[in-house]
């Protein structure tokens, strides 16, 4: 798994004829702030609702939005838990650019969320809307899925075992809640699915 921090994902300006000044930024984190103790944003490939190439792995996302904050006239995102093979495409810039999707008028647990930020997506070949924003950056470091924090030294070869299986242990319930937060995560995402469909419609 790898993190990425202090990548630029949105800027002030005039996107598809729409302005996004700094009163929009602001919202996007309070609403951020609001909401991330039951739905992280997750990382998308492309814009697609299909993701086939995710649901190939097995995995739910290309990782997730952990943190966000404004830097002068853009804001920026720490990226969480990617996938060590998504994390190499991007190191070797198979995927440089962003593209987030906004929602606009959403209600979430009996909150108004004037602007919402709903997924970031990496992109390849296409070209982001935002022009001004950095390339994401390349210079993280991947973490192996599964580490012995056991101290080795002096310890006869069952104590190491028994260690080992501690560790194990410990990494079955740590996936296990991740899962249970994962299956939350998706079923706000179909909410909010759901009703930026509705705000289309009634475009």
């Amino acid at each position: 798994m790898a993190n990425i921090k202090n990548v630029e994902i949105f800027a002030e300006g005039v996107w598809n004829g729409n302005p996004i000044t700094a009163q929009v930024l602001k919202n996007i984190v309070d609403s951020f702030e609001k909401t991330k103790e039951f739905y992280e944003p997750p990382l998308k490939l492309g814009h697609g609702n299909k993701q086939e190439l995710l649901k190939q792995e097995g995995l739910p996302a290309a990782g997730w939005i952990s943190n966000l904050r404004i830097d002068g006239k853009k804001l920026l995102a720490d990226f969480a838990h990617i996938p060590n093979k998504i994390a190499d495409l991007i190191k070797n810039k198979r995927y440089r650019k962003v593209s987030i999707e906004l929602f606009r008028g959403l209600k979430l647990k009996g909150q108004e969320l004037p602007h919402f930020l709903g997924a970031v997506a990496l992109l390849g070949a296409d070209i982001p809307a935002v022009l001004t924003l950095d390339d994401i950056p390349t210079d993280f470091k991947s973490k192996a899925n599964f580490t012995c924090e056991a101290d080795v030294s002096n310890m006869s070869v069952d104590t190491y075992q028994t260690e080992i299986e501690k560790d194990v242990q410990n990494m079955s319930t740590k996936d296990n809640e991740q899962g249970k937060k994962d299956q939350t995560k998706q079923d706000y995402s179909k909410t909010i699915d759901a009703q930026s469909k509705e705000i289309e419609d009634l475009k």
